[in-house]
């Protein structure tokens, strides 16, 4: 059935004649009839059923048969479209759908955006934590360009404190030594009172003159230069791993092998008290060029069983060395005025590593702090190396071997060949100090003489 009646039904000359669901005008009639004879076929089909046309448009189809007493094989089909039904339902659907899609990226993106800044202060915080962790603040970096305040409440209160605790830590470690304090932390020892017995190296570095030195000088000029000493010294401890103890006066005192125990302490606190020399060296040429007085600098070295380990009181604590091996440094830096030399080193340095090392010997002495003689040096550089802060000067390999030779010659109690070693090391060397100080000691009335002849 159809509304048209040119669709239902074809007059011919004799009949009228009606027109089958195959034959039809309508293609949506046809399109259903073969949908129906496929269902059938495929024994699923049924009277009423959905399908879509070729055209795009859903169908709702309901095939009806005409009862058999009216003796034809008649049907009936509706065709209703299901937009009819359900169209503004589907519209509806995908207006919601736009929607929520669009509230969905918008979603995300303030998710992404909210999640940037959490990210960025946790992240901030990080890195804080990191530098504070390995002690990386000293002198500062400058700023990131995302370190500014987390607008999240709990965040910039978070990043306030580790600002105040990087800064407190930062003040801190100017009157403690850095090197103390990360290798305590390193070395997760407890800060309790308490010491223990530990094979080191202990340093010590003093001034010649250094109160004649002071009196000629204006307070600002003289506090500028001695901080460009302890800079020279520190950084070449620093250089070598060494850890500085204290400032005493001019005097610096430091120490390798602690915190955290060393097997190469003895040579590296050589390297180090080389390199101080050489950049006081430097440093006395560049005070030369701008019309400052030159600054002498002598230094000990004692490698020595020590106790090490925190001193004091409940309240305050000191990470710092002690025994009679400490006493031995400190009277060593004092011998160099007596020999003339610059680094005075003992016998226990030399025996630990005498083969890497370029020293001569200077004598025999009693220190407060040893019982008995022992042999003291002069440290004059390393052996094998090309490091110019390291390396022995021109002349130090004769000056050593001269030295060594006078030194054998008074083992044997021959004082005249040791004078005679002397003298030929004055005659090669004019300005070396120790050959005058050590021939000297053999014959001062001598010495005196040759020092007014000149």
């Amino acid at each position: 059935m159809t509304p048209g009646r040119t669709r239902s039904a074809r007059r011919s000359p004799n009949d009228i004649e009606f027109v089958s669901l195959a034959d039809s005008d309508d293609i949506r009639i046809r399109e259903a009839a073969r949908q129906k004879a496929l269902r059938r076929r495929l024994e699923t089909g049924q009277d009423t059923f959905r399908f879509t046309t070729s055209s795009g448009t859903e169908l709702s189809v309901s095939f009806l048969d005409f009862p058999p007493q009216f003796g034809r094989p008649w049907q009936v089909v509706v065709l209703t479209p299901t937009d009819d039904f359900v169209g503004q339902l589907k519209a509806t659907n995908r207006t919601m759908v736009t929607v929520i899609s669009v509230l969905l990226v918008l979603e995300i993106v303030l998710i992404y955006l909210l999640s940037r800044g959490l990210s960025r202060g946790v992240e901030n915080i990080t890195r804080q934590l990191n530098a504070i962790q390995e002690l990386k603040f000293v002198g500062g970096e400058a700023p990131r360009a995302d370190a500014r305040p987390s607008r999240i409440k709990e965040i910039a209160d978070l990043q306030g404190g580790l600002s105040l605790l990087r800064n407190a830590l930062r003040t801190f470690a100017r009157y403690v030594p850095l090197g103390v304090v990360r290798d305590l932390v390193e070395s997760r020892q407890p800060l309790t009172l308490g010491v223990e017995p530990r094979s080191m190296t202990i340093f010590f570095s003093d001034l010649e003159n250094f109160s004649a030195h002071a009196e000629k000088m204006a307070p600002e000029d003289l506090l500028r230069q001695v901080s460009e000493y302890f800079s020279a010294v520190t950084d070449a401890i620093a250089r070598e791993h060494g850890t500085v103890d204290k400032f005493i006066g001019d005097a610096v005192m430091a120490f390798w092998g602690a915190p955290l125990p060393r097997d190469d302490h003895v040579l590296r606190a050589c390297a180090g008290a080389l390199r101080a020399v050489r950049r006081m060296e430097k440093l006395n040429q560049e005070w030369a060029r701008q019309g400052k007085p030159a600054i002498c600098l002598r230094i000990g070295l004692n490698a020595a069983t020590v106790l090490v380990g925190n001193v004091g009181s409940a309240e305050r604590l000191s990470y710092t060395v002690m025994g009679d091996g400490v006493n031995v440094a400190s009277r060593l830096e004092g011998k160099n005025k007596e020999f003339g030399s610059t680094i005075c080193i003992s016998d226990s340095v030399f025996e630990a590593v005498g083969d890497r090392i370029v020293a001569r010997p200077l004598g025999r002495v009693v220190v407060k702090g040893r019982q008995g003689e022992f042999m003291i040096y002069e440290l004059l550089g390393l052996k094998d190396t090309e490091d110019p802060e390291l390396m022995p000067g021109a002349g130090d390999l004769e000056r050593a071997a001269f030295a060594r030779q006078a030194a054998a010659a008074l083992a044997v109690g021959d004082r005249s060949a040791a004078q005679l070693i002397h003298l030929e090391t004055i005659a090669q060397f004019p300005n070396d100090a120790v050959a005058h100080a050590l021939l000297a000691a053999l014959e001062p009335g001598f010495a005196n003489s040759l020092s007014r002849a000149q």
